[in-house]
């Protein structure tokens, strides 16, 4: 009982050093843990889990060292540092066979974590839960069949709970706190987001409001004296160029209006599949000036409400921004699938990619992905459109592979129809 009480006041340890990491990152109003802090926090969690390890025979260690290991090493992909500090600090403690055996299941271990890593990060959490305590038990197994085969018996009572069911308890609780930390931090960036963005539409409209009114009245002045048919031609160059510009400005209040305001329009039935068809028709030509290849996959369900004007609006804008980021060619993919409630339409591109922090102000006015392309008054629309539609848009991508932005819209109607799958190749050909 003696092991068990230890391995649980480890455990506490570990959670309370979490819990003043949570406590912290409140007070300073930090959204993201740099690398560096992660990595501190489980090197301290190392050498907490070791300063209170508990020997059960000669040679012979136990703690939650290998909940730190995995838990590093899985979610922040820290096996190799974790492992090489673990040795050193094991090493200190007595060359003996634990140290052997330790070497030996940690470097596999590591190799381990690094082959599943990827497909990890990218699961539930239900389904990391399981893989957690399943590579757990694993590791403590292996240390018992090793154990055995060099005549080492450590088979009791205590020492086989202590070594499989706490360890995997341990992993269970210090992970579901990870990921109430992590979803804590999205939403509080979420909101910060949401109340500058809310904030910047306002003042915009407002400040639109009041300048439309002298603008249509200096374009209609403008136009008037454009009339005039006695006017030197430079006078009437000018005149046409004011009247662009007057134009341009006019674009720019309205977007700064759909994005303090989204509404939509004409409510109607519409046919996303018609829809994004067209805008494919649309962007055709741009997509083979770039030796774009552009690949659909639709599912059999494509009805919503909405306004398709607006509608096509959004897409157009983010496949442009797709099309843009593949200057030297590459895949476009629209594909669409539906759950019980909702449309999900996901547009892959394998351009240049960008990072978190512009992935974070994509949508925000003024901010362009491609500087020397616009504004970024694209995004901003289309991230209004999809608000309108009671959707959301989440986006990730990473840097020279590429992004995906997936779009969910509530499902209009359910109805049963012919799949319409196909494969729309444009620009350069593909297999």
């Amino acid at each position: 009982m003696e092991l068990i009480k230890l391995l649980l006041f480890n455990l506490s340890l570990l959670l309370v050093i979490l819990f003043f990491v949570q406590i912290s990152l409140e007070r300073l109003h930090i959204n993201q843990i740099s690398k560096k802090g992660l990595l501190l926090y489980f090197i301290v969690s190392l050498f907490i889990c070791m300063f209170f390890s508990v020997t059960v025979m000669e040679g012979v260690r136990v703690d939650l060292r290998q909940v730190v290991l995995i838990l590093g090493g899985l979610y922040f992909g820290f096996a190799p540092i974790l492992a090489l500090v673990m040795i050193l600090i094991r090493s200190f403690l007595g060359f003996d066979i634990g140290l052997w055996v330790s070497i030996g299941i940690y470097g596999m271990m590591v190799i381990a974590i690094h082959l599943i890593r990827p497909w990890f990060i990218k699961q539930a959490f239900s389904r990391k839960l399981f893989v957690l305590m399943g590579f757990t038990t694993l590791t403590t197994l292996a240390f018992f069949i090793i154990y055995q085969v060099l005549h080492v018996s450590i088979l009791r009572a205590d020492i086989l709970f202590g070594m499989i069911v706490i360890p995997a308890l341990s992993i269970g609780v210090i992970a579901y706190a990870f990921e109430s930390i992590k979803q804590n931090m999205l939403l509080r960036e979420q909101i910060v987001k949401s109340q500058k963005l809310e904030a910047i539409g306002h003042t915009g409209a407002a400040i639109s409001h009041e300048i439309r009114n002298p603008i249509a009245k200096a374009k209609h002045m403008n136009q008037t004296l454009l009339a005039e048919k006695k006017l030197p031609p430079e006078i009437t160059e000018q005149l046409k160029v004011s009247i662009l510009e007057l134009e341009k400005a006019e674009k720019i209040i309205h977007g700064f209006l759909a994005y303090a305001i989204p509404t939509l329009n004409h409510v109607e039935e519409m046919d996303i599949h018609r829809e994004l068809n067209h805008v494919l028709q649309m962007v055709e030509p741009m997509a083979k000036l770039q030796k774009v290849v552009i690949e659909t996959d639709f599912g059999p369900i494509g009805m919503i409400q909405g306004d398709k004007k607006s509608f096509s609006q959004c897409f157009l804008n983010i496949i442009k921004n797709g099309i843009e980021s593949m200057p030297s060619g590459g895949i476009l993919q629209v594909k669409t699938n539906h759950t019980d409630k909702y449309i999900n339409i996901i547009i892959s591109d394998t351009g240049k990619g960008f990072s978190k922090e512009e992935i974070n102000r994509l949508g925000e006015p003024y901010y362009s992905i491609n500087e020397d392309k616009g504004m970024g008054f694209g995004m901003m629309v289309a991230y209004s459109i999809v608000k309108a539609l009671k959707g959301t848009i989440k986006v990730n991508s990473e840097i020279d592979k590429g992004s995906t932005y997936s779009v969910s819209i509530p499902q209009y109607l359910i109805q049963s129809s012919t799949t319409h799958s196909n494969n729309r190749q444009l620009g350069i050909s593909s297999n």
